[in-house]
């Protein structure tokens, strides 16, 4: 026997969320919404089991109950967008902030890690003539902080590791703000790991020789040194935005899915690698890749 097609089983939730998805990558890429949409969006992942729920309970039982949780389900959607959209969720309460500080000692080498799965993770330089390899900030709710510090000769390793002890957020559940200074005297091997938000780093000032930064969905910003280095920025979906110092070479490699880009005039490119002018005379040179599947890539 034929079946009818508004009988079979239906999963509405899906179609849905994958248009929803797709429109918000797109407003990203235009610039009409800030990529640390993905973290809010994330606080709201409860409205994902409404949806669920709707569909199960009308959506499956007739055409008419199709349609409704179709409306049902398409409105639920947009009002969570109405939510981010008119920054009714912004603010909330503030969370405890965990400190960090270790010492420089007689360190002239670093090996720095930094892992959490949701937030907003940011690294800068500190002053010249500091004491201190690292100092800043790490603000959570609901997070354990794992740290592990050692120092072999004048090489210290820092890894800094958050993870969540209470399963997923909520609503009204503030990202994680982590605020991280290193010493620009110390010669640092940095890694970046961050499930979903945004990841900065400020690293004008600092001398960073190898980096690496994964990220699932987000926005990842990179000002580049000005010493020679070689480094890694992978991304899953999001936007990767590079600033080069003018005096530094670069010479970046592209695996790159529905990836636009955007690069300074004078790049040349064969294939998919990008080299800036007076690459192979600039005192400084930066070999960098770029993975990402879906998304935008500025350089500048």
């Amino acid at each position: 026997m034929k079946e009818n097609g508004w009988h079979r089983r239906h999963d509405l939730v899906g179609p849905i969320l994958l248009i929803c998805l797709g429109i918000i990558v797109l407003l990203v890429n235009l610039g009409l919404l800030e990529s640390t949409i993905w973290w809010t969006l994330l606080r709201l992942w409860p409205v994902i089991l409404i949806a669920l729920g709707i569909d199960l309970l009308i959506g499956r039982r007739s055409r008419l109950g199709a349609l409704l949780a179709f409306l049902l389900i398409l409105g639920l959607f947009a009002g969570m967008f109405w939510l981010v959209w008119s920054g009714a969720l912004e603010g909330g309460v503030g969370r405890p902030r965990q400190e960090i500080s270790y010492p420089l000692d007689d360190v002239d080498e670093a090996n720095v890690t930094m892992e959490t799965a949701v937030g907003e993770l940011r690294v800068s330089s500190l002053g010249p003539g500091s004491d201190n390899l690292m100092e800043g900030l790490v603000g959570t709710q609901d997070v354990d902080l794992e740290r592990e510090h050692s120092t072999v000769g004048s090489r210290a390793t820092i890894r800094l590791v958050g993870s969540r002890s209470t399963g997923f957020p909520a609503f009204g559940d503030s990202s994680q703000e982590w605020r991280l200074m290193l010493n620009p005297d110390v010669a640092i091997d940095l890694e970046a790991q961050l499930g979903v938000g945004q990841t900065i780093l400020e690293l004008g000032d600092l001398d960073v020789t190898d980096l690496e930064v994964a990220m699932a969905v987000g926005q990842t910003r990179v000002t580049l040194p000005r010493n020679d280095l070689e480094g890694e920025i992978e991304c899953a979906i999001g936007q990767v935005d590079i600033s080069v110092p003018q005096d530094v070479g670069a010479r970046i490699s592209f695996d790159t899915g529905i990836v636009p880009r955007s690069l300074p005039g004078d790049y040349t490119c064969e294939e998919d690698v990008c080299t800036s002018p007076g690459y192979e005379g600039a005192e400084h040179q930066v070999e960098l890749s770029v993975d990402l599947a879906i998304g935008s890539v500025r350089v500048r």
